[in-house]
C-alpha cells in the first residue's frame, strides 16, 4: 500500500538536504561577470589585437628570423587566448529562447515509492498512477491522478503529479490550477515544486512577464530551485 504522507513527504525530506547547495558568492561573481560583457568588451577587444599587431609591425624586418618567428608565435597565441575569452563570455552571457530554456533546466519531478500491506482501493488506484507516471504516459497519469483526488482532495502530492502529468501533455491551463491550488493551500511540503513548475507554466504560454516575475520570486526565496531561477532570469529574452 502507499502511504498518503510517506509516498511523497520522505522524497521531499531528501532533496531539502540540498536546498542551501548554491553559493551566494559565486552568484554575486557571475552577476558581475556578465555585467562586464558588452560593447565596451568588444572594442576593448579589438583595441587589444590591434596593439599586438602595431607591436608586431614595429619589429625591425632586419631582424633576427628566429626572433621574430617567435614574437609571431608569440602574438599568435595571444590573440587566440583573447578571442576564446571573449568568445566564451559572450556566448556564455546571451539570452536563450524558450525552448533552450525548457531544454535545459525543465524535468518531471521523480517518484519515490514506499509500499506496505493492507492496500485500499485508492491506494492501488494512486499506484497504477505513479506507474503510469514513471513510464512517461501521461495521458493515462492524470485520468488516475484525478480519480484519487476525487477521493482524496487535500492529497498535495497526487495534485503536483497531476499537475506535471497535465504540463507533459501541454494542457498548460489544467496544471497551472493544479500548481496554484498547492500553493493556495500553504499548509503542505510541494509548495516550492508548485512555484517552480508554474513558472515554466507561464514560460509555455508565452507570458514572459509572469514567467519573469514568477522566477524572481523563487530566486529570492531559500527554494531548492533558487539558484536555476537566477540562471533562467539572466537568460530570458
Amino acid at each position: 500500500m502507499y502511504e498518503q504522507n510517506s509516498l511523497f513527504d520522505l522524497f521531499h525530506e531528501d532533496t531539502d538536504k540540498k536546498k542551501h547547495a548554491g553559493s551566494e558568492d559565486e552568484f554575486g561573481f557571475d552577476q558581475e561577470l556578465d555585467e562586464a560583457i558588452g560593447e565596451k568588451d568588444v572594442l576593448e577587444l579589438r583595441s587589444q589585437l590591434n596593439s599586438i599587431h602595431d607591436k608586431l609591425d614595429q619589429i625591425p624586418r632586419s631582424g633576427s628570423s628566429i626572433f621574430r618567428k617567435k614574437v609571431c608565435t608569440y602574438t599568435a597565441v595571444a590573440s587566440v587566448a583573447l578571442l576564446i575569452t571573449f568568445g566564451f563570455l559572450f556566448f556564455r552571457n546571451r539570452s536563450m529562447s524558450t525552448d533552450e530554456i525548457f531544454e535545459k533546466y525543465y524535468k518531471p519531478y521523480e517518484v519515490t515509492m514506499i509500499k506496505r500491506s493492507g492496500d485500499t482501493e485508492v491506494d492501488k488506484m494512486l499506484s497504477r498512477a505513479l506507474q503510469k507516471y514513471q513510464e512517461k504516459d501521461f495521458e493515462a497519469a492524470v485520468v488516475l491522478f484525478e480519480e484519487v483526488l476525487k477521493k482524496r482532495e487535500e492529497d498535495m502530492g497526487s495534485k503536483l503529479y497531476s499537475g506535471i502529468s497535465y504540463f507533459e501533455i501541454r494542457e498548460y491551463v489544467d496544471a497551472s490550477k493544479s500548481f496554484n491550488e498547492i500553493i493556495e493551500h500553504n499548509d503542505n511540503l510541494y509548495i516550492e515544486q508548485a512555484e517552480w513548475y508554474l513558472g515554466f507554466c507561464f514560460l509555455m504560454k508565452d507570458d514572459t512577464e509572469k514567467a519573469r516575475g514568477q522566477f524572481a520570486g523563487i530566486a529570492v526565496s531559500d527554494s531548492y530551485y533558487k539558484e536555476q531561477a537566477k540562471e533562467i532570469i539572466k537568460k530570458m529574452n
